[in-house]
């Protein structure tokens, strides 16, 4: 049987409920700050997510391979903030957040969910996540296999987001 995995990191975008937090976040002049805002990432906007699992299926040199799909751009955790921020026009505050004071936030939200039987961005999963070094992929073997690579820069995306955020009155 002929099959394709297609893996892609953090995905952003209209309907997305995860980076909403991170807009509304920056709409309240906050700019949260974890691990000094060093963290790279590997991102990708829905729309490019879409567009690499249809080039991967339809591509002959897909078949029985494994592609990371997202942007070719690393950002860190705080340029992507500080987009989110300048795409809003807002200013923001630098809230520095130690680990120990996420750990705690992220318990209290886990229990605030469990409480309220309504799910969280933040729980005792994400922290783990919150406070690795990175989360990075190498895109180029889809690249190369496939020849299709994500085109989305982070600023375009956030731009979108926003917009899709606003119109559905979500921000």
């Amino acid at each position: 049987m002929d099959w394709t995995i297609v893996r892609p990191p953090a995905v952003y975008g209209p309907r997305d409920t995860a980076f909403l937090t991170l807009f509304e976040a920056a709409k309240k002049h906050l700019l949260p700050r974890f691990g000094g805002g060093k963290q790279q990432l590997t991102l990708v906007y829905v729309e490019d997510l879409a567009a690499a699992i249809v080039a991967a299926l339809t591509h002959d040199n897909a078949v029985r391979e494994v592609f990371f799909a997202g942007s070719p751009e690393v950002v860190t955790a705080g340029e992507l903030a500080q987009c989110i921020a300048k795409e809003l026009s807002v200013w923001t505050l630098s809230l520095p957040l130690p680990n120990a004071v996420l750990w705690l936030a992220c318990q209290a939200s886990e229990w605030r969910s469990r409480i309220t039987r309504k799910p969280n961005v933040l729980n005792a999963q994400k922290f783990a996540e919150l406070v690795a070094p990175g989360w990075v992929c190498d895109v180029t073997h889809l690249r190369s296999e496939v020849g299709y690579e994500c085109r989305t820069h982070l600023r375009e995306g956030v731009a979108k987001t926003r917009d899709w955020y606003r119109a559905q009155g979500w921000l």
